[in-house]
């Protein structure tokens, strides 16, 4: 025993020194005296991982994360970002989603004055936290003090149905007994029947089988009937098929002459056709030319040689030659219905209106005639000089 102690006295002395010289995150008992630490599992500088429930290095996580294992908890996240140590950080940096749910425990990188946030399913804290258990079972306590008067109100139902169904089977039990003494009354009716019925069929069985007999026998002597005219039509068949060859061959012998033939008219046919086609070409490049000259625009001089006028028509010859085709396009008479006075006639019009009063005042007054003479007046027409 007293040796006992004295272990236990110099372990807890090696501890307190190896703790006291201990940098959280970093140092592991393999380089820190050889002692184990209290706070730490691990035996790497490389952090330990369970799982999907992440790191488990330290003794407070590892048992969190027993926890979550032992309790069903799949999956968890540990986000804690005010973690520094470049050993840690990365396995605290990645932020969890909003399908997630946030717990807390003391421990964080081993110290129990820090906290250290774990993140998990929140579909599955529903399910298998203390907490949302006790609150189901609270709601369930509800749900059972409201269903005790409705428990009671069914139970009376119950036995008021229990009353009404035991009459009913009682009406049924009698209606069954009578309908099973009617079934026996109709069931040996129906058994002598049967009788009478087994008696008729062995008797027309009989009869069946004599007509079979005799119709096996008549089919007999048919069926080989039947085969001497298949095996005639079968030797008729062969002759012809061999007639028919015959013709097949000779039909044969001639298309193929015929064929040549009309290959050598095709060829015949095919030359004067390219011959024919390069003419018709030809021909469709001519008239592709002077449809061209058509669309473009035209330059014609037109000669016209008027042949009658009077007041109220005109007839002229004309001709018109294109000078962008390089012929007379146009030849015709043009006739001109005049609807209307015209310039000249308008101008002939106040002509003879001039005449007419210059006759008047020479008819009425003597007048030299050397002194006053009419002269042509340019496009005006004529106009009087001298003095009356």
């Amino acid at each position: 025993m007293r040796k006992f102690f004295l272990a236990l006295i110099f372990l807890v002395g090696t501890t307190v020194i190896a703790h006291a010289d201990f940098k959280f995150g970093v140092d592991t008992y393999s380089n820190v005296g050889g002692s184990l630490i209290v706070n730490s599992l691990g035996d790497q500088v490389t952090p330990s991982t369970f799982g999907k429930l992440g790191v488990n290095d330290f003794i407070p996580e590892n048992g969190v994360k027993n926890y979550l294992a032992l309790e069903g908890y799949t999956q968890a996240n540990d986000y804690n970002p005010d973690v520094t140590n470049s050993q840690f950080s990365s396995y605290y940096s990645d932020k969890p989603g909003d399908e997630y749910i946030k717990l807390t425990f003391a421990g964080l990188e081993g110290d129990p004055r820090k906290t250290q946030d774990v993140y998990v399913l929140t579909k599955e804290y529903e399910r298998l936290s203390a907490v949302k258990q006790a609150e189901r079972m609270d709601g369930i306590d509800v749900v059972n003090n409201d269903q005790s008067s409705a428990i009671a109100a069914n139970t009376t139902r119950i036995s008021n149905e229990s009353s009404t169904r035991a009459t009913a089977d009682s009406t049924l039990q009698t209606n069954i007994d009578t309908a099973v003494g009617n079934s026996k009354t109709r069931d040996l009716l129906l058994e002598k029947a049967d009788k009478t019925e087994t008696t008729n069929r062995v008797a027309a069985d009989k009869v069946l089988q004599g007509n079979i007999d005799n119709e096996a026998t008549s089919r007999i002597s048919g069926d080989n009937n039947l085969q001497t005219n298949i095996d005639t039509v079968a030797n008729n068949s062969i002759t012809r098929d061999n007639s028919l060859q015959n013709g097949i061959n000779t039909e044969i012998s001639n298309r193929s002459t015929a064929d040549a033939v009309l290959h050598d008219n095709i060829a015949n046919e095919s030359s004067t056709r390219a011959s024919a086609d390069n003419a018709l070409q030809n021909k469709n490049n001519e008239q592709d030319g002077r449809l061209n000259k058509l669309e473009q625009t035209q330059q014609e001089v037109i000669g016209e040689v008027r042949v009658f006028d009077s007041k109220k028509w005109q007839v002229n010859v004309y001709s018109t030659y294109s000078a962008t085709r390089s012929q007379v396009t146009n030849v015709g008479v043009k006739v001109t219905f005049k609807m209307g006075q015209s310039y000249e006639d308008r101008k002939i019009e106040e002509l003879n209106d001039k005449v007419n009063a210059l006759m008047h005042v020479i008819s009425n007054r003597e007048v030299p005639q050397e002194e006053v003479r009419v002269v042509p007046n340019g496009t005006a027409g004529l106009k009087v000089v001298g003095q009356f």
